[in-house]
């Protein structure tokens, strides 16, 4: 079966049946010019009647619209596991998706699933906006972090450790004001860790190692100040530390 029948149809499948012609109406009783023989008219006018087609995609679910959003970004197909995700079923019993009593989606958990390929931004995370726990890890997953993850303010677990992002960590992810755990280790990201995540303040446990990030992270900035020993939550800050990568004042150093 191809990847596009296992998506929903988001084109319409019947063509409108009237096309407008391109080429120059040429009157009966008139020889026509050289000069309209060779310049067709390119915006022709569509006939009064002919009702407008959107090719806007439409999902009645917002729930199912973007887990198939993911589904199709992280090469759904070929994953190691993927019951349910091929049809119209409760999504509550897709594998690794998780709901509470009254259906809405609170959990992903694909990790070491074979997902490879980008994660989508815009049009998913905002329609799973009550999710507590995402984990990804042990995947192959390429591309940026999506910035729109910190839309997602009642994530209390975030695992995107082992797979093959780059570029920075987004600011945004400092939104994620309900985050215990974040694990960002074993990727490729670069640039320096935001100053934002000091926003983090129930978090415990940050792991940021074995990735190309550059920078000081200061026993006086905010970061620092989540720690144990500076009166804040975080028990575990897991990060590279030589004057070639970061230099921290209050990491547990690789």
């Amino acid at each position: 079966t191809g990847k596009s029948s296992l998506k929903p149809s988001k084109q319409p499948t019947v063509k409108p049946s009237i096309k407008p012609t391109m080429q120059p109406t040429i009157e009966p009783s008139s020889t026509p010019t050289m000069e309209s023989s060779l310049q067709p008219t390119l915006s022709p006018q569509v006939p009064t009647g002919v009702p407008s087609i959107s090719l806007t995609p439409t999902c009645a679910d917002e729930q199912v619209c973007a887990l198939f959003g993911l589904f199709d970004a992280t090469g759904g197909n070929f994953w190691t596991n993927n019951d349910g995700w091929l049809n119209y079923t409760n999504v509550c019993d897709w594998y690794g998706v998780s709901c509470s009593n009254d259906g809405v989606v609170t959990s992903i958990d694909l990790a070491e699933n074979g997902l490879n390929g980008t994660l989508p931004g815009n049009g998913v995370w905002d329609r799973l906006s009550n999710i507590d726990t995402l984990y990804l890890e042990g995947n192959d997953i390429i591309g940026s972090l999506p910035s729109d993850l910190g839309e997602l303010t009642s994530l209390t677990f975030l695992d995107l450790s082992y797979n093959n992002f780059e570029n920075s960590i987004p600011s945004e992810f400092g939104s994620l004001s309900s985050l215990v755990f974040l694990d960002l280790s074993y990727n490729q990201l670069t640039g320096s860790l935001p100053t934002e995540i000091g926003n983090m303040s129930f978090l415990m446990i940050l792991s940021i190692q074995s990735n190309d990030l550059k920078g000081r992270i200061s026993i006086d900035g905010p970061i620092c100040q989540l720690t144990n020993f500076q009166g804040g939550s975080l028990l575990t800050f897991n990060s590279d530390c030589s004057p070639f990568s970061v230099i921290c004042d209050c990491c547990i150093c690789f």
